[in-house]
């Protein structure tokens, strides 16, 4: 299991001299840019990089969804075949994060994708460079080993220590500019990675440290972050994002995680939103853990003090009180806690996340053990009646 190193990361405007020193240093001529298709030209990062590039060699990359498909890094590893490329530069969410990794995994090497995704082989990732500025205050992907990758509908994720980023760069400028749906999901996902963090069963002294200022960060700018656009509140937002990123690099993600895909994928809520769709109901779930669905080995009484631990930094007293403050909140950003506003009416659609969403690797990083039927049980609340 990884532990918290301490990370390169540079924090505004003026820092980014420091990739520009980083670049010369490394004598990267021919660099791959990594961006969303119209995300890049929107933000104020294209200004800025645009002096750090200047003099080399840009091959740019941004013909891909959002939650990647196995099918366009194919296509894309294809495309670049003949770039003789030394530095990835990723400029962008989570998903454009995972596509720079997922390049960087299997450049000269599309063949072993299968292999890796199948049949549990071992990713060899190249030896480029990766660098990473995140525009948006949530997945804290540029400080994780993490990259997602969807194929028919499944969601996998591939794993390797050299796709941590070597720097990132967190610029408030950038998180300014996004849609501000994008910003409150992005917000929320953030906040539930620390929470999800702190609660794992992975959890380790300095994780539960990192998460913890995560999600006190998290709870008191995403607001003004998201709604008001202060500065200071966006700058605290990207801390917050990569502190996450940094707990749950530990950690990996846990039952709230691990249903979001199935909403993401068939019903097309982003993914920020979905997991907070999910998180307020699991909290309430965990809160009610026994010695005989106890998955922690450090007992019921930790697992309960944990969660009573989460509860207070959000300024609440219970599990339940902190669960209806994270629906609360959702709702001051507009983003909708409604399952049938967002598609998910019948009997059907429960099946269709419970059959997709129920993924026990992930499940199992839960505290309290979670069978499909309490999942049904999960989500039959939630509709309440069809």
């Amino acid at each position: 299991m990884p532990e918290i190193d301490d990370p390169c990361v540079f924090f505004g405007e003026s820092s980014l001299s420091e990739l520009g020193a980083m670049l010369d240093a490394g004598g990267h001529r021919s660099v791959l840019l990594v961006t969303g298709r119209a995300s890049y030209e929107a933000s104020a990062v294209s200004r800025l990089l645009a002096p750090v590039l200047a003099g080399r060699e840009v091959t740019r990359v941004s013909d891909f969804e959002t939650n990647p498909k196995k099918d366009d890094v194919v296509r894309i590893l294809n495309e670049i075949q003949g770039v003789d490329f030394t530095a990835v530069i990723a400029v962008g969410g989570g998903s454009v994060m995972d596509v720079a990794k997922l390049i960087k995994c299997f450049n000269h090497a599309s063949d072993q994708i299968d292999q890796v995704l199948y049949s549990g082989g071992d990713p060899a990732p190249s030896s480029a460079a990766l660098f990473a500025l995140p525009t948006t205050a949530g997945s804290g992907s540029e400080a994780t080993q993490f990259a997602v990758l969807y194929d028919r509908g499944t969601k996998y994720s591939v794993s390797h220590p050299e796709l941590l980023p070597d720097a990132a760069w967190v610029l408030p400028s950038a998180l300014a500019s996004v849609p501000r749906e994008v910003a409150a999901a992005a917000a929320m996902d953030a906040f539930c990675q620390g929470v999800e963090s702190y609660w794992s069963i992975h959890s380790t002294d300095k994780s539960k440290e990192t998460a913890q200022e995560a999600v006190g960060l998290a709870w008191e700018n995403m607001v003004a972050a998201v709604v008001d656009r202060e500065p200071a509140a966006l700058e605290a937002m990207g801390r917050a994002s990569h502190l996450a990123g940094q707990a749950i690099n530990v950690t990996r993600t846990t039952a709230p995680h691990a249903v979001s895909y199935a909403l993401t994928t068939y019903f097309g809520i982003s993914h920020g939103h979905a997991v907070a769709l999910m998180l307020p109901e699991i909290l309430k779930f965990n809160a009610a853990v026994t010695e005989a669905d106890l998955l922690d080995a450090r007992g019921v009484d930790y697992v309960k003090t944990t969660l009573d631990e989460l509860g207070s930094m959000i300024g609440c007293s219970s599990p339940l009180q902190a669960a209806r403050a994270i629906t609360d909140r959702m709702e001051v950003m507009a983003l909708s806690t409604d399952l049938h506003a967002l598609g998910i009416k019948t009997s059907r659609d429960r099946e269709l996340v419970i059959k997709h969403g129920f993924n026990p690797g992930r499940v199992n990083n839960n505290p309290r053990r979670m069978t499909e039927g309490d999942l049904r049980g999960i989500l039959d609340s939630m509709l309440g009646a069809y």
